[in-house]
């Protein structure tokens, strides 16, 4: 039977090869995972978000240009403060499983995008942003919403990435700071293995698969992401 550390080490390789690709995957996919490795809830967030952010600070540094500016001062002035409320409040006083709604969310999302409508027809960007962060401070599964919200925008592969990977970037620092203001923040020894398999993973990502995906090819993996995020997180909430 498998060692408790090293299934944490295989989950962190998995998830940091597919955030390497699309933007997300070490907490979307590493959160429920831990969980059910039996981690706590802010334990799983010291192991992942310094590797998460290891991650997107290589993808979008390079192409900072790309970044959207009207998506950045929402960021700034919607969805960060409100991360930092609800993480504090949901670490502190709620347990709640949005799984199946957020599931739901996605399947909608990729179904919109495969006919080509923009699901925020249906939805006020702002509201759409509110939600995700409150989801995000909640359960750690704001990135699945994040990758519907940009897919969405029909971006080139870089400038799709390079968003993902800000917004991400920038979700992760809020918690940290969250969870270093409510003294939560710790540092095992171990967590230094979990953070050198994560830039290591991205360069080789980066070389030997990322380079090599054309753009329509790239749509439709975002996409299929959408669609297992979607039914990983419905099959969960079970």
């Amino acid at each position: 039977m498998l060692s408790q550390e090293l299934i944490i080490f295989i989950i962190v390789a998995f998830t940091s090869i597919i955030q390497s690709l699309f933007g997300v995957g070490v907490l979307v996919f590493g959160t429920p995972l831990l969980l059910i490795v039996g981690l706590g809830f802010v334990e799983t967030l010291n192991i992942l978000l310094p590797i998460s952010m290891i991650i997107n600070l290589f993808q979008f540094s390079s192409n900072i240009i790309s970044i959207d500016k009207k998506l950045s001062k929402d960021l700034l002035f919607i969805v960060l403060p409100l991360i930092s409320v609800t993480l504090f409040m949901g670490v502190e006083f709620i347990k709640i499983n949005l799984g199946l709604s957020v599931g739901l969310v996605l399947i909608f999302i990729g179904l919109l995008n495969f006919f080509e409508i923009t699901f925020l027809k249906f939805i006020n960007e702002k509201i759409y942003l509110s939600l995700m962060a409150i989801i995000h401070g909640l359960t750690n599964l704001g990135g699945a919403l994040l990758v519907g919200l940009i897919s969405s925008k029909k971006f080139d592969k870089i400038k799709t990435r390079t968003n993902i990977s800000f917004f991400y970037f920038s979700f992760a620092l809020i918690q940290l700071i969250t969870l270093w203001i409510n003294d939560l923040l710790f540092w095992e020894i171990e967590n230094m293995l979990y953070l050198i398999i994560g830039p290591t993973l991205f360069v080789l990502s980066e070389k030997l698969i990322f380079v090599k995906i054309n753009e329509s090819i790239f749509l439709i993996l975002t996409n299929f992401l959408l669609f297992i995020l979607g039914g990983l997180l419905i099959i969960n909430s079970f």
